[in-house]
């Protein structure tokens, strides 16, 4: 086995496992065993998602790459891209994209307690009702709803408010908005922006 610590769960003790998939039940199973008078316990991906938004960690498909075609230098870990280096593959359309940016990654956490939660895709709309950029990744930890967005530069002031609009799914478990606004009647709910706080 390798181990390593290249775990982005933001705990100081996390930890990756290397194994051959025929040895990972076996490991699996003599960890849970080994570990029990420790309190080991097995976690889900949503444990760890909650781990890694608590500590703002990307990850690969939602704050890097994704819809959102984010880049590093857009997200706060530019520096892991040495654009020093007289050359590498893609150098130059990264440079040429990264001085055209005009998006940050902020995290964020809402005001109210019990608020609905968010999904990725959910719009992020200024103090002035503006939409400035939209959810990446998000999860509710102690009764909040938290997660990461992208949004235009300006706008991610330690401690300022943006409004965050959870939009209805289209059916229970869909990913989809409900309705468009043309195709609204009577009696059809519409979402209400939330406050957030914009975190370190």
């Amino acid at each position: 086995a390798i181990i390593s610590r290249t775990g982005y769960t933001g705990e100081p003790g996390g930890f990756e496992l290397y194994v051959h998939p025929d040895k990972a039940a076996t490991l699996w199973l003599f960890l849970l065993e080994e570990g029990k008078t420790l309190g080991i316990r097995p976690a889900g991906l949503g444990a760890r998602d909650s781990t890694r938004m608590e500590a703002g960690l990307p990850l690969y498909g939602h704050e890097l790459a994704g819809p959102h075609d984010l880049l590093p230098c857009e997200i706060g870990y530019g520096g892991f891209v040495k654009t020093y280096k007289p050359f590498f593959v893609g150098r130059s359309a990264y440079l040429k994209r990264m001085a055209a940016s005009r998006r940050e990654m902020i995290r964020f956490r809402a005001v109210e307690q019990g608020a609905r939660p968010f999904h990725p895709g959910d719009p992020v709309v200024s103090p002035k009702g503006i939409c400035i950029g939209f959810v990446t990744s998000a999860t509710v930890v102690d009764g909040r709803p938290l997660g990461l967005a992208t949004v235009q530069k300006g706008h991610a002031e330690i401690g300022g408010r943006v409004g965050l609009f959870p939009l209805p799914r289209a059916e229970k478990g869909g990913n989809g908005p409900a309705k468009a606004p043309r195709d609204l009647k009577a009696g059809d709910r519409l979402p209400l922006h939330l406050e957030a706080e914009v975190m370190t």
